[in-house]
């Protein structure tokens, strides 16, 4: 494992401090010590792709494949998503990990995918809501869902938007938010903002109009996510091409 690491240092410039302090997370999380290796180059890349603290994004990685119930094999498609949202969007790697801290536990309670809430992260920070409250914003409204899941009297269910499917699961957050743009337009009216505010308190309602009001966007958003392969790479080695050499 050593020499992996002393191998991508000079490639990439990364200090070994660095590299090792991620493997900390991973003990601490039960990674096996093969896991731990795979990993390691993977949070490594999106280190270097985003100019970011490699135990941070170790840790968030760790606990994004923990609660999302994935592999730690999975750790490439986790970093290749962060590095897409990262270099998609306004948000920072710092704010990138608070923002998941506040969404990911309504978010997996829910049966929303990594591309939903990232995707949903990446619309709303767009139109200038800082991480923090777009990730408290995500979670109030998928909490308030839930609350009036089988609810056929609250207001969005009144004016046709289907929180849950035939199956009785929570539709997709774009689906959802695809059916209110359809039923709602801009999200203009006084109807439709009194009906979100009802369902959903003002943090909640803000976040989910700023995603109808931007449904197709976020749609994409949501589907460029599942093809992000490699992002993190090609992002670590542009960087690579661009900067001087650490050892000039």
């Amino acid at each position: 494992m050593y020499k992996r690491q002393v191998a991508f240092g000079l490639k990439f410039g990364v200090e070994m401090k660095n590299a090792t302090s991620g493997l900390y997370q991973y003990a601490s999380a039960g990674v096996e010590a093969a896991e731990a290796m795979q990993m390691l180059q993977h949070t490594l890349k999106l280190s270097m792709a985003v100019q970011g603290d490699h135990n941070t994004l170790s840790k968030l990685t760790t606990q994004t494949i923990m609660g999302f119930n994935m592999e730690f094999s999975e750790a490439e498609m986790v970093t290749d998503r962060f590095a897409h949202a990262i270099n998609k969007s306004l948000i920072e790697w710092d704010d990138l990990a608070s923002s998941i801290k506040f969404a990911l536990p309504f978010f997996i309670s829910t049966g929303q995918s990594i591309d939903q809430l990232l995707g949903g992260l990446q619309v709303l920070t767009n139109r200038a809501l800082e991480a923090g409250i777009a990730g408290r914003g995500l979670r109030q409204a998928l909490a308030q869902f839930a609350k009036h899941a089988d609810n056929n009297a609250s207001a969005l269910s009144r004016l046709g938007v289907e929180i849950m499917d035939s199956e009785g699961n929570m539709r997709a957050l774009h689906e959802i938010a695809l059916d209110a743009q359809a039923a709602f337009g801009d999200v203009t009216d006084l109807e439709a903002l009194t009906a979100m505010l009802e369902d959903m308190n003002v943090r909640g309602a803000t976040a989910f109009a700023l995603l109808v009001q931007n449904a197709d966007e976020y749609q994409e958003a949501v589907v460029d996510l599942g093809n992000a392969a490699g992002e993190a790479t090609q992002m670590a080695d542009c960087l690579l091409y661009t900067s001087p050499s650490p050892r000039d």
